[in-house]
């Protein structure tokens, strides 16, 4: 989940969203110089994959402390992703007995966005589900993906790919297959 960041790095997610940090920096211990010479002695990917997901899991272990905040972001994120990206804040913040900018400010950092922006996202990654499975027009997929109107869904779908769904569905696009299709998901996550 995108909450386990925060646990694996120990910083604040808003500070690591659109940037690129050294990885020594995050870790500059031994536990670093332990993981590199590991993966730079091991050739096998697969061997490299498990050191990884061995580091990664040890660290948010560590950091894994039942309180409040890591619960209401866990809480929150679920509610978004069974909703499929639509988002009643104002609920939410209710059901957690927050207020709705204790709510903001929990996701700017534990995930680094707005609830709002994830939202979009999670609604984006719905709709390349839903493009694949070819079974509704564009109209009724941004019906159901909550959208008010067509050109509201095209615009969205435009910001996060880059291109219109009626071009997305003429191109090839292997790496966003990876984390649509359920299948797909990686060996960490089903490991948690």
């Amino acid at each position: 989940f995108p909450h386990t960041g925060h646990l694996f790095t120990g910083v604040s997610s808003h500070e690591l969203t659109n940037g690129l940090i050294d990885f020594s920096d995050l870790y500059p211990d031994k536990d670093f110089d332990r993981i590199k010479d590991e993966l730079v002695s091991t050739h096998i990917f697969q061997e490299k994959l498990m050191l990884l997901q061995a580091f990664v899991v040890k660290k948010i272990r560590k950091n894994l402390i039942q309180f409040d905040k890591q619960d209401y972001a866990h809480f929150a994120i679920q509610k978004i992703l069974k909703n499929k990206g639509q988002l009643d804040l104002h609920e939410v913040a209710g059901q957690l007995n927050v207020s709705k900018r204790s709510v903001q400010l929990l996701f700017k950092d534990r995930i680094g966005v707005s609830p709002i922006h994830f939202s979009k996202i999670i609604r984006f990654l719905n709709a390349l589900e839903l493009l694949n499975k070819k079974e509704f027009s564009l109209t009724e997929q941004g019906f159901i993906l909550g959208y008010y109107d067509q050109s509201h869904f095209i615009r969205d779908f435009k910001r996060f790919s880059g291109t219109s769904p009626k071009q997305y569905l003429k191109e090839q696009h292997y790496l966003l297959d990876e984390f649509t299709q359920s299948n797909n998901h990686s060996f960490l996550y089903n490991s948690l």
